[in-house]
């Protein structure tokens, strides 16, 4: 007997719907690949995107630590000259501006002993020849040598000077301004001693001294407690 109509029926139902789940099964497995996929493409973008500005900024953190370290050894040159032309420059002043001068008595000398010290001594040549004329040799040889030594003093300040001048970018401020102090004192002691000179004023020629005695000492003091904190001598001992 052949199938009845609802018989046929019901069996294409069945066929349609198991296909329908196939298919909805094998839109489902695609559905969730092509998700997976998206979030793939999407989470390695992100990666990728991640990885640069973190390059990026291993390449600005490298960059700013050159640079850093570039600054850090400009500063660990500057420190030792700084202070080995401020020594020259103090060590010169202090002995110029020091009231404790003496000199040979040109005056009580024999004519071979005269001979000796003038060829010997750093006057020029037309000055040693006026000492040797003068009546009063030993007044005659100290305000010369005085201004000599004026100029000598005045080179070595200079070359301390333009030294912290021309490097003072690689100076932390706290020994910027302690150089700078220490800059303005002696300059101040080397214009009291050539004006104390001048109006022969022996006050101001000792208070150039006072001032570097009692007021350069102490900030020496701390330029070196400063410059062995920055060098970081305690950890190199």
């Amino acid at each position: 007997m052949s199938e009845s109509v609802f018989e046929i029926v019901g069996k294409i139902i069945v066929y349609v719907g198991a296909c329908v789940a196939i298919a909805y099964g094998f839109f489902i497995f695609l559905g969730k690949k092509w998700i997976e996929n998206q979030f793939q493409r999407r989470l390695e973008s992100y990666k990728h995107e991640k990885n640069k500005e973190i390059e990026n900024l291993k390449y600005q953190i490298n960059l700013l630590l050159s640079r850093v370290t570039k600054i850090h050894d400009k500063e660990f040159a500057v420190l030792p000259e700084a202070w080995n032309k401020l020594y020259d420059a103090l060590e010169l002043i202090s002995w110029f501006t020091s009231p404790f001068q003496q000199y040979p008595d040109f005056d009580n000398l024999s004519e071979d002993e005269l001979s000796y010290l003038v060829n010997s001594c750093p006057l020029k040549e037309f000055q040693k020849k006026e000492l040797l004329e003068s009546k009063k040799k030993t007044q005659y040889y100290s305000d010369t040598i005085f201004w000599i030594n004026l100029a000598k003093s005045q080179d070595v300040y200079s070359a301390f000077h333009n030294f912290i001048t021309r490097n003072r970018i690689f100076l932390s401020p706290d020994l910027r301004e302690k150089f700078m102090e220490v800059d303005g004192i002696l300059w101040d002691s080397l214009l009291k001693k050539e004006i104390g000179k001048d109006a022969k004023d022996s006050k101001m020629a000792i208070e150039a001294y006072r001032d570097i005695k009692n007021r350069v000492t102490p900030i020496i003091a701390d330029i070196e407690t400063l410059v062995q904190k920055r060098l970081r001598y305690d950890e190199a001992m």
